[in-house]
């Protein structure tokens, strides 16, 4: 919830650099956005953490080895999804499933925005593995711009096509 209002706050801040009052934008993204971000994103981490504790003990599953490579390749997929589900839901308001289902469909039908959030990813993943896990923290605010800016496709063919 705490992204998707972050989300919200960046996609509708002013232009006027003078305007010092983000966390009114914030606070109504986050009113508006925590319910809708929790359904997508709840199920979402619940699936990423038994991928993430399948991998941490994959020895003990006696899976040949192609699995693990599977198995972070379907994790990767899921972030993937989770990201333009994370965008869909904070600008828009949607079901959880026709969320779920847009994210999908923009998964393949945009591939510069996936291209986008899959450098994001593995920016942050890098980052956290070879830094510290704070380095994500402290770059929240250019990564979510970051992402934001990359789906600019994604948010304009939803609001032509999938808004009235």
């Amino acid at each position: 919830p705490a992204l998707s209002a972050a989300l919200y706050a960046l996609h509708h801040r002013s232009r006027d650099l003078t305007e010092l009052h983000p966390a009114h934008t914030y606070l109504r993204g986050l009113r508006l956005n925590a319910v809708p971000a929790l359904k997508v994103w709840a199920p979402l981490l619940a699936w990423l953490t038994v991928i993430a504790f399948t991998l941490t003990h994959f020895s003990a599953t006696g899976l040949p080895g192609w699995w693990a490579l599977l198995l972070a390749a379907i994790g990767a997929g899921c972030l993937l999804w989770g990201a333009h589900a994370l965008v869909l839901t904070s600008l828009f308001a949607f079901r959880a499933r026709d969320t779920a289902r847009l994210a999908a469909y923009f998964l393949f039908r945009h591939g510069r925005a996936t291209l986008a959030a899959a450098s994001l990813l593995v920016l942050t993943a890098a980052s956290a593995s070879l830094l510290t896990e704070a380095v994500p923290a402290l770059l929240a605010a250019p990564l979510l711009l970051s992402l934001l800016h990359g789906s600019r496709a994604v948010i304009a063919e939803t609001r032509k096509d999938f808004t009235t």
